[in-house]
């Protein structure tokens, strides 16, 4: 059965004949808007460890913030049929609480904590200033590397630019 719109004075009316009292009065706001500049929605207020414990020799327990996929290009098998890949997919971890083998667990605690470090600078509207530059990895090949850089430093060019971010290429 549809139901009957109303008005206010309708509504008052139905309470009076029913017995209820009601008392209308105004309310003035009085005070000011807050202006939120940085919402703390993604900011962990408390400490929290996300290892909850160790099943066997081979498990582990995490509270993990956000989802996780590892891919596994599985290993070649000869059988009688011919060669085949077996083992191949795609494992998916997170968020909440989840069982991961024990292998992954510095992996995958490095991943949740990038992700939650990005989504808590998603909201921020500062701007922020990379420099690239070239350095040598650890296995002796040039890489480009953005180091962050405060904003007034690329303001004024790159002639005042300090030291430290001056890198010498040997090659």
């Amino acid at each position: 059965m549809p139901r009957k719109k109303i008005s206010i004075e309708q509504a008052f009316q139905v309470l009076e004949e029913a017995g209820i009292q009601v008392q209308v009065q105004s309310v003035k706001e009085t005070a000011a808007p807050v202006k939120v500049q940085h919402p703390d929605i993604f900011k962990n207020k408390q400490a929290d460890n996300p290892v909850l414990q160790k099943i066997g020799s081979n498990s582990v327990k995490l509270k993990l913030f956000a989802k996780h996929s590892i891919g596994s290009g599985g290993f070649l098998v000869a059988g009688p049929d011919g060669k085949q890949i077996e083992n191949a997919g795609v494992q998916t971890y997170g968020p909440g609480v989840c069982t991961v083998p024990a292998y992954l667990v510095e992996q995958l605690l490095h991943a949740d904590a990038a992700a939650r470090a990005a989504d808590e600078r998603m909201l921020e509207k500062e701007q922020r200033s990379y420099l690239i530059t070239q350095r040598i990895s650890s296995d002796g090949q040039r890489v480009n590397v953005g180091v962050q850089v405060p904003n007034e430093l690329l303001d004024g060019g790159l002639g005042n630019l300090p030291a430290d971010f001056m890198h010498m290429i040997r090659g």
